[in-house]
């Protein structure tokens, strides 16, 4: 984004975008909850991890597992960012291709599995319910 540093009114315009995208999002999260879900109809691979970490914050450890199992990678997750500038190049990258493995995993693991959290229901999502509307004969 340094090529935005020489043009301010272009680095206003994109900044302004930013926010008017973050706005959005959070407003369809806050109206629809996962958006991930309320297009699709199955839940999205981090599904339950607020939850998780919620109850790992008040100490229930079993609640926060059982919400979603990788709830104890955020903390290492974390640490790893404030360590970012003292640690090896290759270290961020890496982190991220092993969580996003486990996250896969788990979620797979999870949708066909018979989770209380994560289920699967896409005739309810959006896009069937377009489709449908689109495809029916009157």
């Amino acid at each position: 984004m340094k090529h935005l540093d020489r043009h301010p009114i272009k680095a206003r315009r994109f900044r302004s975008g930013q926010l008017f995208l973050a706005a959005a999002l959070a407003l369809l999260v806050a109206l629809v909850r996962c958006p991930f879900r309320f297009l699709t109809g199955i839940s999205c691979p981090g599904c339950g991890m607020t939850r998780a970490l919620l109850a790992l914050l008040r100490g229930d450890l079993a609640a926060a597992y059982n919400y979603h199992p990788l709830v104890f990678l955020l903390p290492a997750g974390g640490l790893l960012w404030l360590l970012r500038r003292r640690l090896p190049s290759y270290a961020g990258p890496l982190a991220a291709g092993v969580a996003l493995a486990l996250l896969l995993a788990v979620y797979i693991t999870r949708l066909t599995g018979d989770s209380p959290i994560v289920t699967a229901e896409p005739a309810s999502g959006l896009i069937a319910q377009m489709v449908r509307a689109l495809t029916s004969h009157p």
